[in-house]
């Protein structure tokens, strides 16, 4: 038999050196891993569960103004010749009739017609609800104004539009 050298005797015994920093490493990082996640038990729910939940009166408030701005927009930027106003079903007979004089009593204006709002702050009292909504074209957001709106039938329809602050931002 050969007799190993210095240098194959060295490195040998620096193998179980070696195995031992490795694992020290792993356990290491297996401790920190499981330190820093989150252990929290996943709720278990199905989808059905979440389907036939009802929304609240705020979220209906919010998803029905957003609903009908988003079926307006579509309507009036592809130039459509239909009396959105008097043929949907997101209005009260009172705001279908209102004329719509200087500006849209949709949109609180008469030329700007947004890519999208932003539907924010519902406040539900009983049925009568309002909404703060914002016209969005481009990267620009315009003043807010307020959409106020009542339960009938079940559905939130728009009653009626608060367009004092908007018109006063954009004129002052």
């Amino acid at each position: 038999m050969k007799k190993l050298s210095k240098n194959e005797n060295g490195f040998a015994a620096f193998e179980p050196l070696v195995f031992i920093v490795v694992a020290i490493i792993l356990i290491g990082a297996a401790y920190y891993v499981g330190k820093h996640s989150n252990n929290k038990p996943v709720a278990q729910t199905s989808t059905a569960s979440k389907s036939t939940a009802a929304p609240t009166d705020k979220e209906q408030v919010v998803q029905r103004t957003k609903s009908a701005y988003t079926a307006y927009i579509k309507v009036a930027s592809s130039q459509v010749s239909t009396d959105f106003m008097t043929s949907s079903g997101y209005f009260t007979a009172d705001f279908k009739s209102l004329p719509g004089g200087e500006y849209s009593p949709m949109l609180c204006d008469q030329d700007v017609i947004p890519q999208s709002v932003n539907v924010t702050a519902p406040v539900v009292n009983g049925a009568s609800a309002s909404v703060r909504v914002t016209k969005v074209l481009s990267k620009y957001s315009y003043p807010s104004f307020t959409v106020n709106l009542v339960k009938t039938g079940g559905k939130w329809l728009i009653s009626s539009t608060d367009c004092s602050q908007y018109i006063k931002a954009i004129t002052s």
